[in-house]
């Protein structure tokens, strides 16, 4: 890794020059080692894509999730603050079918000419979708609106099938409402990088049963980069 100065994210945004604002650079193959969807500079995310349980198997509660930082969008002044604009979407593809399409155009808001610069997990953004289990192309997308650059990453993605008695996917995440029915939504905040800022911090996992007897023991078990048991 190493430290540089975020580009400026817009003409009118010029911080204070005694505001020093670090950017910690992570290459995007380390995220795509941890099997993360992640797309270099000039527009860089991380995205990941989590399955959750619904009321019958052969569908399965996808749960997209990216995450920007400031720096990477171009804002504007905006009354007393500034605004960027961003559209971000997600293709699954199945040979020459598209099964599914998310899509959004989103606005961030920040108070400050500094916080346009911010180099950390500023913004993330999630969607649900409903696709049946399988094998499919990822293909997403984001684009700065106020700007001219484009990230995509396309990878292979696979959906799993969850059953009963099953397990969902194990979701980083910042918060969360446990669901009581499969057919709810899920009221969570994901982490899609699933990476803490500091060592002592506490990373945050989310786990689905079905149709598994209250009490069952599980069992967590991280593994360095050797293969070697770490906790």
């Amino acid at each position: 890794g190493g430290c540089g100065r975020g580009r400026r994210a817009a003409r009118e945004a010029v911080p204070d020059r005694g505001v020093v604002v670090p950017q910690i650079f992570i290459p995007a193959a380390f995220y795509v080692g941890l099997g993360l969807r992640a797309v270099a500079p000039p527009l860089p995310f991380v995205a990941t894509v989590r399955g959750l349980g619904t009321p019958t198997p052969d569908t399965t509660l996808a749960v997209f999730a990216l995450s920007l930082t400031n720096n990477a969008l171009s804002f504007r002044r905006a009354g007393t603050g500034f605004e960027a604009r961003y559209r971000a979407e997600l293709v699954l593809r199945k040979d020459a079918a598209v099964v599914a399409r998310a899509a959004s155009q989103e606005v961030v808001r920040v108070g400050s000419a500094d916080e346009t610069r911010r180099a950390d997990e500023r913004v993330v953004f999630q969607q649900l979708v409903r696709v049946p289990p399988g094998s499919y192309v990822a293909v997403v997308t984001v684009r700065d609106d106020y700007g001219t650059n484009v990230g995509r990453a396309e990878q292979p993605v696979t959906v799993p099938r969850i059953a009963v008695p099953g397990w969902s996917a194990l979701t980083p995440i910042y918060h969360v409402e446990p669901r009581r029915e499969l057919a709810d939504a899920p009221r969570m905040l994901v982490n899609p990088r699933a990476t803490v800022p500091y060592g002592l911090d506490t990373l945050r996992l989310y786990l689905e049963s079905y149709g598994i007897p209250a009490g069952t023991p599980v069992t967590l078990v991280a593994f360095g980069q050797l293969g070697d048991e770490v906790w």
